[in-house]
């Protein structure tokens, strides 16, 4: 089956990947433990039966096309769990899964792994799931609400009852196709955006001249939308095609809308018009766009030490296969 969504996801601290063979021994963990496995599988599983899940999670994303991810700390290449899109055939839609050891609960991986999950899940299938969760099992049911998933429904599911809990939608945003008259809205956003989270990397070049680059050639050469609400334009993409792919020349979101959505609504622009491979480049000291790339799918395949742009900051290629 072709595969719908990225192998591997990144957050501030974790490393969402495909499932390996040798995890079963971290995961057994929590397989293993009957504390953790009351409301799942309802009984300990033995080492082998541990293997055998994880080898129907691989199983899973040759079949449907995605899965669920392993958790790995970043800081020192732990598996601490598992967390992602999972839908067995006797589950009512997909859902978000979640399972953590029991040594790395309460520090908030679920739910920075589940926000990163359901950030990618919309962005590139469009989806607004729900986590499915035994009406006993107070510990899940506390993280879903902590995600602002809301229950939805009851359901009889497994000899038990099971609340469907419906993850929150990404906010509206209004999106268009840049236009010449964006010109001046889109080269003051980029200065701003700039000046702001970029303070490491002067720019090149003087206001004016950036103004034109934007009007004579962004505006001319690139694909440009605009995200704006009831102050204008407050986030734009500009996509280009060259040397065999696709590439996001910029994107950028005025210092007042990070974290309002914005980005989220372009970059599922880009997936949705590039072509494959989608390809960026951002600067190594830039740690929240390389946190807001890689939460969809883009892997670091390339680092510079500066030469090939003009600010001379070490940058890094991002690709998106």
């Amino acid at each position: 089956m072709p595969r719908r969504v990225p192998l591997a996801l990144g957050t501030a601290r974790l490393r969402l990947r495909f499932p390996q063979e040798a995890d079963w021994r971290a995961l057994h963990a929590y397989f293993g433990d009957a504390q953790s496995v009351r409301y799942t599988t309802r009984r300990v599983l033995n080492e082998g039966e541990t293997w055998r899940l994880l080898a129907g999670a691989a199983g899973h994303w040759a079949w449907r096309g995605y899965g669920p991810y392993v958790l790995e700390r970043r800081s020192d290449v732990a598996a601490i769990g598992i967390c992602g899109p999972w839908y067995p055939n006797d589950w009512p839609e997909p859902e978000i899964k979640w399972a953590l050891l029991p040594s790395a609960r309460g520090q908030g991986h679920v739910q920075e792994a589940a926000l990163a999950v359901r950030a990618m899940l919309h962005a590139h299938l469009g989806w607004v799931p729900i986590s499915l969760i035994d009406h006993e099992n107070t510990a899940s049911i506390k993280v879903a609400r902590a995600l602002g998933a809301q229950i939805e429904r009851t359901i009889d599911f497994r000899d038990s009852r099971a609340h469907v809990f419906r993850h929150a939608a990404p906010a509206a945003w209004a999106v268009r196709p840049a236009t010449a008259a964006d010109a001046s809205a889109i080269a003051t956003l980029y200065l701003r955006s700039r000046r702001a989270h970029v303070v490491f990397a002067p720019l090149a070049h003087g206001d004016d001249e950036v103004r034109q680059h934007v009007r004579d050639d962004v505006l001319v050469r690139s694909r440009v939308w605009v995200a704006l609400d009831g102050d204008g334009v407050v986030a734009f993409l500009a996509l280009d095609r060259r040397d065999g792919a696709d590439w996001i020349r910029h994107l950028y979101v005025a210092p007042a809308r990070v974290s309002a959505g914005a980005g989220h609504a372009l970059i599922g622009v880009a997936l949705r018009e590039a072509a494959r491979p989608l390809r960026l480049h951002t600067f190594a000291a830039n740690t929240g766009a390389r946190r807001f790339y890689e939460r969809y799918g883009f892997a670091a395949i390339a680092f510079g030490d500066g030469q090939g742009n003009e600010e001379g900051c070490p940058d890094v290629l991002y690709e998106l296969a």
